[in-house]
């Protein structure tokens, strides 16, 4: 019996030995505190294993290149759009990252600045049409998927422009209905050198009407 005892505490000290090396060869997550920087052009890519377009935020973290970013990537921060933003922010490098989705994480620290760009904001009529279009990308995809999108004009004489879903800040489109809407249009006064990045930009006032086709 006591041999017994003495094997099975051996058998237990090698366990916790390998959970504790298992232990040491978990990835760990790594927190760094960064400078970012966010564009008051906003930028359209789609999401991972998706054709469709994405309106987004374009951002700088440390010393990389301006990148794409949803409006609610940066936990915390609320983006107005015309306004150009240095933050402090906290990054995660995920230790085991999902399949499908960045290995990266980021959660404001503290907003250092935020000025209002040179742009013109106007009051506008904008209409909806009651139809999907499919958006040109342009050909930087390299690829001939469709990607649904929204079809929106400043007046009845324009043509439809085809633009991502959630091209109007605080609109939710619902297909099979045309609108007309009132927003104010914030157009940024610079030339951007990427064709992704958006100097035109729509948020919401009201809903004038939501009719169906006759």
């Amino acid at each position: 019996m006591k041999r017994n005892g003495v094997l099975f505490l051996l058998l237990c000290s090698i366990c916790f030995l390998m959970a504790g090396c298992l232990d040491d060869d978990t990835p760990k997550d790594k927190v760094e505190t960064m400078d970012a920087e966010v564009s008051p052009m906003t930028y359209i890519d789609s999401p991972v294993m998706s054709s469709y377009p994405i309106e987004g935020m374009w951002v700088k973290v440390g010393n990389a290149d301006f990148e794409y970013m949803d409006f609610n990537e940066i936990a915390g921060f609320k983006y107005d759009r015309g306004y150009a933003y240095k933050l402090q922010i906290e990054r995660t490098t995920l230790g085991n990252p999902p399949a499908d989705a960045s290995r990266y994480t980021y959660k404001l620290v503290k907003e250092l600045s935020k000025e209002e760009a040179e742009s013109t904001r106007d009051t506008i009529h904008l209409f909806v049409s009651a139809e999907e279009g499919f958006y040109d990308w342009d050909d930087w995809r390299n690829n001939d998927l469709q990607a649904p999108c929204m079809k929106i004009r400043e007046s009845e004489e324009d043509a439809w422009m085809n633009v991502p879903f959630n091209k109007i800040e605080g609109f939710i489109y619902e297909k099979g209905y045309a609108y007309e809407l009132q927003v104010e249009k914030i157009v940024i006064l610079t030339h951007p050198t990427d064709i992704r990045c958006q100097t035109t930009q729509y948020v919401l006032q009201k809903i004038i009407s939501q009719t169906t086709p006759e």
